[in-house]
């Protein structure tokens, strides 16, 4: 009787929020004027405040708080369409991937452009390592790009931001005053490590590169690269051969031969103040593996799990948790973030809706209504997931309450 009851409750639980969800109305976050790209929200823990970032075609990537959806600023300085955005861990540096062949940094506190690397063609993604002293890039050449942060300044070929000695002449050309902000650019430098993906049968000075869409930090020294083929790479970057990473350690397969539209890594939520070990649900996906890789691919949404082990059990420890087919596609926009406790996760893409999924049985919990164009980026917000914001093509972010 007593698992009887559990589950009742349960079940009035989610019925209760899915009612709840349908009729509220999300905060609007206007000042984008195209369609949005990605989303990420980064929670400071010394400030307890959250921040959310954005990317957007229209060359803005702006910085709200996360929890009232206010603006706070916009990093301006690119000169194309911005893919995607990052804070880092600290919420003191930013970065921003962009179709004008560049990634810039920037300093989140002032706006200021801090680096700008430059790159051989569009940049889709850029991420930050755990302890902020490195990000990764990829994009439409195939090539995975790691950037020391730490390291001294230099020229890197093809990097159109003046050095220093030049910065202070320009600035006195009054002709010139629109481009101050991106003039007082420090040179980024070269890469500290860059490696080709190359389709299966091919090396990688030959022609099969593989186009990369989203990149994610495991750890310090361990990446995960999805590719335009709908697989997800991981390798260690301190084991290479001849300067560079060898194999991946593991590839995990979407078999949707589909872009991986959306990547997110989660892990399960901290040990509470009264408890030495996190509470988790029986339902959540953190009750089978501590982290857990949310990918967006085709038409369906993909979870998988054990990605934490070290070589060479990794090889074998990553595996498929959960297949959800949804009633949408993600060929063109669109992505989906699970919850932080693991219970649940929302998707949007080719139409108007968003919708939320209880994560065990995929059931659709609630449908979401209010964006004038399809999905393009979706988020929950840290640490406890209250509320998850949304990026359209209509050129608007909403934050919807998850209650």
């Amino acid at each position: 009787m007593a698992a009887s009851s559990n589950d009742t409750s349960s079940a009035n639980a989610k019925q209760q929020a899915a009612a709840a969800a349908r009729g509220q109305i999300p905060i609007v976050c206007p000042g984008h004027t195209r369609p949005l790209a990605e989303v990420h929200f980064c929670h400071v823990k010394d400030e307890n405040r959250t921040f959310l970032v954005s990317a957007c075609h229209d060359r803005l990537p702006m910085l709200r708080d996360g929890t009232t959806g206010d603006w706070i600023g916009t990093f301006a300085g690119h000169k194309g369409a911005v893919w995607s955005c990052r804070m880092d861990p600290t919420g003191h540096l930013a970065a921003t991937a962009s179709g004008d062949f560049s990634v810039q940094v920037w300093d989140a506190i002032t706006g200021k452009a801090w680096r700008t690397f430059g790159h051989g063609h569009i940049v889709k993604t850029v991420d930050f390592s755990p302890n902020s002293e490195q990000i990764v890039t990829g994009g439409h050449e195939g090539l995975v790009r790691l950037f020391d942060l730490t390291h001294e300044n230099s020229d890197p070929n093809g990097n159109t931001t003046p050095p220093p000695q030049q910065q202070q002449q320009q600035q006195q050309q009054q002709q010139q005053q629109q481009q101050q902000q991106q003039q007082q650019t420090v040179s980024g430098g070269a890469p500290a490590l860059e490696f080709a993906i190359v389709e299966e049968g091919s090396n990688d000075e030959g022609d099969k590169k593989v186009v990369i869409t989203k990149v994610n930090w495991l750890s310090n020294t361990v990446i995960l690269v999805g590719c335009a083929d709908g697989k997800v790479r991981c390798f260690d970057i301190t084991q290479q051969d001849n300067g560079k990473p060898g194999v991946p350690m593991y590839v995990l397969d979407t078999k949707s031969h589909a872009e991986v539209r959306d990547m997110e890594l989660s892990y399960a939520p901290p040990p509470s103040a009264s408890s030495s070990a996190p509470t988790i649900a029986a339902n959540s996906a953190f009750s089978k593996s501590s982290s857990i890789l949310t990918v967006a691919a085709g038409d369906s949404v993909y979870f998988f799990g054990g990605l934490d082990s070290t070589p060479p059990a990794a090889a074998t420890a990553a595996v498929l948790l959960k297949t959800y087919k949804m009633p949408i596609h993600f060929r063109d926009e669109g992505g989906a973030s699970l919850h932080p406790n693991g219970t649940q996760f929302v998707a949007g893409g080719s139409d108007l809706w968003v919708r939320m999924y209880d994560y065990e049985t995929g059931q659709e919990l609630s449908c979401l209504k209010g964006h004038h164009g399809p999905i393009r980026c979706l988020r929950y917000a840290p640490p406890h997931g209250k509320l998850f914001a949304s990026g359209s093509e209509d050129g608007t972010i909403r934050l919807w309450k998850t209650a």
